[in-house]
């Protein structure tokens, strides 16, 4: 069979069909049916009755409508398969008459038809089970919703048409009212001509007293020009004097207070020097002693020498003749190593006797300086204070008496504030020793080095949103909370090695 380059192969099997009476349904007028399969390449199948494309289930009717059913295995009896076909069941008979009368075709069509029944009986109780649960519910929910858009509409409407009724109303009244205030109007307008006449003649009025007082005023300043200057000059001059006497007063008060540091600094430069003096001369009594102590040991330490010398020269004329060495002679050793020991200790003493003497000088020359300057800072402060007192009473003078009290309140005030700050110097210190192990400070490890590489202690980087929970904290983080944190380690090692660190930390790198 000729084909085209897209058929891969093509089978024909052609069917005499002259005999009308069992020729298939549909195909009487064709003396010959053609049955095509074409296999396209790709694997598809493609097949053809009579030249015209047909589908494989009109390709299996065609069969059907003749008793040839290639799905039955009976349908073509083979040489020595009679025994096998009288041995069937009723049930295969009954199939294999069927498919010779050509029944058979109609019984797969109606079962198909059923199967397809099922199947669309089961989608239309699908759909009938989402109009159910899901259509007819929204449906109703959108008609309830409609509807009450409606009533709304409805209602808005309504107030629209009273709304333009109101507005209609408010016009009219406010018509009416303007045609039955416009008599008034003119009447008011009548008022305020008769006013604004007699407020130009009050102005005129009000311009010819100011004149007058104008007058007034030039004749009386003419009369007091000369007094009012001398007052003023007077003023100026104890103004003057008055700011003169403050300044001089702040200033002797600044002298006072550093007189009165000075004169504190040298009283406990005074207290120092005594207990030196005092620590001297306990060393120094001390070294006496031990020199005493050690004079005694050498005098005792010569005397056993002496002794010793002695024994020895009495024991020498009555052991002559012995080679070996006398437990004299161990005597006499020992003592002389006692009085070397002696003569050792006592040049101790008297060298410690020495320095201690020294000691004592130089102290005493630190106390005499210290109370040379401690009266000298004295005679200072007698003498601020007096120049105080009289600069008070200059001022006093100056401004009438009052300047005393004021005064005596300032320095009072200025006492307070000294005190005030004391106290909070103290106070920040102690917060400051508290807190000092959250200052961390150190030098940079090379030039150019980056520092907001180093973020700081983990203490700092921390915000508490709720101020009781930071004793929680601080008892939970414990030591942790003092941690540097850096960026790398690189950091870490740069800062340990080269970082000046004044005291050990545990340094954090956030790369691990």
């Amino acid at each position: 069979m000729p084909s085209t380059k897209q058929i891969a192969s093509s089978v024909t099997i052609v069917f005499n069909n002259e005999e009308k009476s069992s020729s298939p349904l549909g195909y009487e007028q064709y003396d010959h049916v053609t049955v095509t399969r074409q296999v396209v390449i790709g694997g598809r199948n493609k097949y053809l009755i009579n030249g015209h494309n047909a589908q494989l289930s009109r390709v299996q009717n065609l069969f059907h409508s003749v008793g040839l059913n290639v799905n039955n295995p009976t349908f073509l009896i083979m040489q020595g398969r009679i025994t096998k076909v009288i041995n069937m069941k009723p049930q295969e008979t009954l199939a294999m008459l069927e498919e010779a009368a050509g029944t058979r075709m109609f019984q797969m069509k109606k079962e198909a038809a059923e199967a397809t029944i099922d199947k669309k009986n089961r989608k239309v109780e699908e759909i009938d089970k989402v109009l159910a649960e899901e259509i007819t519910p929204t449906l109703d929910r959108l008609r309830k919703e409609r509807a009450a858009y409606m009533e709304w509409s409805a209602s808005q409407a309504e107030c629209e048409r009273l709304q333009r009724f109101v507005v209609a109303h408010d016009y009219y009244s406010a018509e009416q009212a303007g045609s039955d205030n416009s008599g008034a109007l003119e009447s008011k307008r009548a008022e305020a001509n008769a006013l604004d006449a007699e407020e130009s003649r009050l102005a005129s009025e009000a311009s010819a007293k100011r004149k007058e007082l104008e007058a007034l005023q030039a004749a009386r300043a003419k009369e007091l020009s000369g007094e009012l200057r001398e007052l003023e000059t007077a003023d100026a001059d104890a103004s003057k004097e008055a700011v003169r006497c403050a300044t001089k007063r702040d200033q002797l008060e600044s002298t006072a207070a550093a007189a009165e540091q000075e004169a504190a600094d040298a009283a406990s430069a005074a207290k120092a020097a005594d207990k030196a003096v005092e620590k001297a001369l306990v060393r120094e009594k001390a070294a006496e002693r031990s020199a005493e102590d050690a004079d005694a040991a050498r005098a005792a330490a010569e005397h056993a020498v002496e002794n010793a010398q002695a024994q020895v020269a009495a024991a020498a004329s009555s052991e002559e003749g012995n080679s070996g060495s006398s437990p004299l002679e161990t005597r006499v050793a020992e003592a002389e190593a006692e009085a070397a020991k002696a003569n050792a200790a006592a040049e101790a003493a008297k060298s410690e006797a020495s320095s201690a003497s020294t000691s004592l000088k130089e102290h005493e020359k630190d106390l005499a300086k210290a109370e040379k300057a401690g009266k000298g800072l004295a005679a200072e402060l007698d003498k601020a204070e007096k120049a105080a007192a009289a600069a008070e009473a200059a001022l006093a003078k100056a401004t009438g008496g009052s300047a005393a009290v004021d005064m005596a309140a300032a320095r009072e005030e200025a006492r307070a504030a000294r005190r005030s700050a004391s106290k909070a110097r103290d106070a920040a210190d102690a917060i400051a020793a508290e807190l000092s192990q959250l200052d961390f400070s150190y030098a940079d490890p090379k030039p150019g080095f980056q520092r907001e590489r180093v973020k700081g202690v983990v203490a700092k980087l921390l915000d508490v949103s709720d101020a009781s929970n930071a004793r929680a904290l601080e008892v939970a983080a414990g030591g942790k909370l003092f941690h540097v944190v850096v960026d790398t380690e690189e950091t870490g090692k740069l800062l340990l090695s080269r970082g000046q660190l004044k005291r050990r930390v545990t340094i954090v790198p956030l790369s691990q």
